[in-house]
């Protein structure tokens, strides 16, 4: 009674002798139950689980056979309602569950704390590298954990440092590759493999005619339609060698001598990507070795002339020595002339050289322009009387300061009255003007001469050129005066203008900056 438990005692036959629930006399034979059949077969406790027919529920039945004098003589079997285990094994249940359920909050509470932990510091690198991406590469978390998270944050950490590192590095030889590509002289035009522009210098824009921002990512052929250029490209993209040549292009009103170095670029492996195309502009570089040609065929012929007549004159004498002493007279006369003009030449030249080669470098001082223009007008009054020339010489009442070499000036001033009275017929008039016009000074020679050909004007004050050629040397002129002027003037920091009409004479202006006297 006290733990629940059934007992029933059976014969061998299943007739029930005793039960603790019930009479046993209305109760049926136990034979067949399983329990106590095969205890009986066997001899050994057996048990079954199966509702009482008795009771009508489910029990757990155990059968032990009863052993005396070494044979069965009964089955003593006991059951126990399985109601009971049911309940325990759902009060099991119950606090299987509890414990489960605090064990899963538990659990998810940590799993909240932890995942919350690596969210935080997962964000914090998703931060750091979305930073990277955008360029700000001191953006890097210093975790200082000692896990998986903290190994990998150490690795963006050092990834941003060295990608730092390596923009900076970047970033300097970009600005230090445009500045000087910017500061060159040269144009220089960088394409790819399409012929499309990713690179033009300030310079090469200018000599094309374009800007850069609307170059770049245009074909070099649709932004310069200059055929050479195009080809010169063409040339190094298909055969991966270096290209040289000159091509000549129209600037406005002026041609332009351009030399076109390309080469083939090539990235770190060796590939073709492009070429670079270097343009300089040698179009002064041609003019000055024109102008040295000239020079050299000038100087030679004007050497020439001279030496030639000395040279016939000299052998004539040589030659015939009973020469009567008149006509050898008139040959070393002549002689003579020759010589002066040799030297005169040689003169012209020296000084010419001289203010070329000193240039800024000519001694300057404080000069009165007013005491040089009468010291000249003197020398060459007599000359101008003698031919019937009205010379007048017209100065203002103050001083006319200048920064200047007076020698070069001296040399300015003559060389503008000696072009004027050649030039002059007899019964003509030479001006010359000392004039104050602002922060300069002018010096005007102005005369009634012969004048000059508009198509002359520019071209007076280059080296040996005459416009008429055969009066220039009957005069004694050498061609070199009106270029010594130029260059005195250019070297004195002036400019010299001419206006001129054929058939009524010309007028020379040299303007010099003043120079401001002060107490």
């Amino acid at each position: 009674e006290a733990t629940g438990t059934r007992i029933t005692v059976i014969d061998l036959e299943g007739i029930v002798l005793i039960d603790t629930s019930e009479d046993p006399a209305v109760m049926e034979n136990h034979a067949s139950r399983p329990e106590i059949h095969l205890a009986r077969e066997t001899g050994e406790a057996s048990n079954s689980v199966r509702q009482s027919r008795t009771l009508g529920h489910d029990r757990m039945y155990m059968a032990v056979p009863v052993v005396s004098g070494g044979r069965a003589v009964g089955i003593v079997r006991t059951s126990l309602p399985l109601i009971e285990v049911e309940e325990s094994r759902a009060r099991l249940r119950v606090h299987v569950a509890t414990g489960g359920v605090l064990a899963a909050a538990l659990a998810l509470l940590m799993a909240f704390f932890f995942s919350r932990r690596f969210s935080a510091r997962i964000g914090e690198m998703t931060k750091t590298a979305e930073a990277i991406a955008a360029g700000d590469y001191r953006a890097g978390r210093k975790d200082r954990g000692r896990d998986e998270l903290a190994t990998l944050a150490g690795a963006v950490d050092r990834m941003s440092d060295q990608l730092r590192e390596r923009m900076d590095t970047l970033v300097r030889e970009r600005n230090e590759l445009r500045a000087i590509l910017g500061s060159m002289l040269e144009g220089v035009v960088a394409v790819d493999r399409e012929e499309r522009i990713f690179h033009l210098n300030r310079i090469a824009a200018e000599i094309l005619s374009t800007r850069a921002e609307d170059a770049i990512g245009g074909r070099i052929w649709e932004i310069a339609r200059i055929q050479p250029l195009a080809e010169t490209i063409a040339g190094v993209l298909e055969d991966e060698t270096g290209h040289t040549r000159e091509a000549r292009i129209t600037d406005g009103s002026r041609d332009r001598i351009l030399e076109l170095i390309a080469s083939p670029l090539r990235d770190i492996r060796g590939d073709l990507v492009g070429a670079v195309l270097v343009l300089h502009d040698v179009t002064e570089l041609r003019r000055l070795e024109l102008i040295r040609r000239d020079f050299v065929v000038n100087v030679s012929h004007e050497l020439k002339t001279p030496l030639t007549a000395i040279r016939g004159f000299v052998e004539t004498l040589i030659d015939d020595p009973e020469i009567d002493r008149e006509t050898a007279a008139g040959f070393l006369g002549r002689v003579n002339d020759q010589v002066l003009r040799l030297s005169t030449l040689v003169t012209d030249l020296l000084v010419l050289s001289r203010v070329e080669s000193e240039g800024e470098a000519l001694e300057r001082r404080p000069v009165d322009l007013r005491g040089i223009l009468r010291e000249c007008a003197g020398r060459l009054s007599p000359e101008s009387r003698g031919r019937d020339i009205e010379f007048v010489l017209e100065l203002p009442k103050g001083d006319v300061t200048i920064l200047g070499d007076d020698e070069s000036l001296r040399q300015v001033v003559d060389n503008l009255l000696d072009n004027a009275l050649k030039y002059t017929p007899d019964g003509g008039r030479v001006d010359l003007r000392l004039l104050r016009a602002g922060d300069e000074v002018a010096i005007e020679v102005e005369d009634t001469g012969i004048g000059i050909d508009g198509r002359h004007v520019d071209r007076i004050f280059e080296r040996f050129y005459r416009v008429d050629k055969a009066r220039s040397r009957e005069l004694g002129g050498t061609g070199l005066g009106l270029s010594i002027v130029k260059h005195i003037t250019n070297a004195h920091g002036g400019r010299v203008a001419v206006v001129s009409e054929t058939g009524r004479g010309s007028t020379f202006r040299v303007s010099l900056p003043a120079h401001e006297v002060r107490d």
